[in-house]
């Protein structure tokens, strides 16, 4: 891959939570991000498909992955996996269910995700020398400890490796679940606070807001869950000093960059209808040849862009499938 005419455009959608019947919004929203951003490069950045739901098979999970990679008009993607893809398919070990998962993907011609943690490259406008390298990493699913998953030994000792042999250059990270170092750049209150948010996790008890000096744009609006334990990716990530950028999906609602020791953590809120969401987007961030160090993202929202919207308020704020429990139940 490389820039064109001295850009690189990456649009980012975390958190589909598709089913192989995609909520109709859904649809149009992506269609709509793809066809008028038009990204040399489309990132899906974990929980893509739904996980479980009642009557799942492995065809439905095909289905919904042939179903989202339709949306993206022949434009090349990479894809992580979030702690729930692999839910889909409950008949399965985590590791054969993202084996199946993947070989899904790679149907596609234009897929470029790998088995595990990977790079990719990108050369300059005239195809000549790398200047610029993408990590996927796949942040796993919930910690034998307890919590959510941490990005283990092995694959921090893959980081350094990879950045050695791709000559240290500067970099951006892709991957679902958020490092525990969100929460350093918060101010912390043990009681409800105007303009303060419940953490999440070991977290849940207390209540946080952004330092001024760390947030650089969007808003907190829930509390980002990272691992209960600290694996110490954040410091492998100084240490190298070669990413410049982290981008995290997991928590629907949240669209911030902030800053931490001069890396910027960007929250890629949900473009889904059928999960928790009522603040649904996507984030697009634009690489500059002439200064690589120059970060420009934005988010789009769908409420700024699509007039059809689901009448019924229930759908808006929690998604088709929970509305659909719901009314299920009511029913019995």
């Amino acid at each position: 891959m490389k820039f064109s005419d001295g850009k690189f455009r990456i649009l980012i959608l975390s958190d589909i939570h598709t089913p192989d019947n995609m909520p109709v919004w859904t649809e149009k929203f992506i269609r709509y991000a793809v066809e008028s951003e038009m990204p040399h490069l489309v990132v899906l950045l974990g929980d893509n498909t739904a996980g479980y739901y009642q009557g799942v098979t492995k065809e439905n999970n095909i289905a919904a992955i042939k179903k989202i990679v339709s949306l993206l008009g022949g434009t090349p993607f990479a894809a992580v996996f979030g702690n729930h893809d692999h839910e889909g398919l409950p008949f399965m070990g985590e590791a054969e269910a993202k084996r199946l998962l993947l070989s899904a993907y790679c149907e596609s011609k234009n897929c470029l995700m790998r088995e595990g943690d990977y790079s990719i490259n990108l050369k300059d406008s005239k195809g000549e020398r790398d200047i610029f390298s993408l990590y996927f990493v796949d942040s796993g699913t919930y910690a034998k400890e307890g919590g959510y998953a941490y990005v283990r030994e092995s694959q921090l000792q893959w980081y350094r490796k990879e950045c050695e042999k791709n000559g240290n250059l500067p970099s951006y990270l892709f991957q679902h679940i958020i490092m525990p170092e969100v929460y350093s750049l918060m101010y912390e209150s043990r009681l409800p606070k105007k303009g303060y948010t419940k953490g999440q996790c070991i977290r849940k008890n207390r209540f946080y807001k952004f330092k001024e000096e760390n947030l650089i744009s969007g808003a907190m609006k829930e509390g980002p869950c990272p691992p209960d334990i600290n694996g110490g990716q954040f410091g492998v990530l100084k240490e190298k000093n070669c990413t410049l950028a982290c981008f995290f999906g997991h928590d629907h609602t949240n669209d911030f960059v902030c800053e931490c020791d001069g890396i910027k953590l960007a929250a890629v809120p949900s473009p889904s209808f059928y999960t928790y969401g009522n603040n649904r987007g996507v984030r697009v961030v634009t690489l500059h040849e002439d200064d690589l160090t120059r970060f420009d993202s934005k988010v789009i929202y769908y409420k700024d862009v699509m007039s059809e919207k689901p009448e019924n308020p229930f759908v808006n704020k929690w998604g088709v499938s929970k509305y659909e429990r719901i009314t299920r139940r009511k029913a019995k």
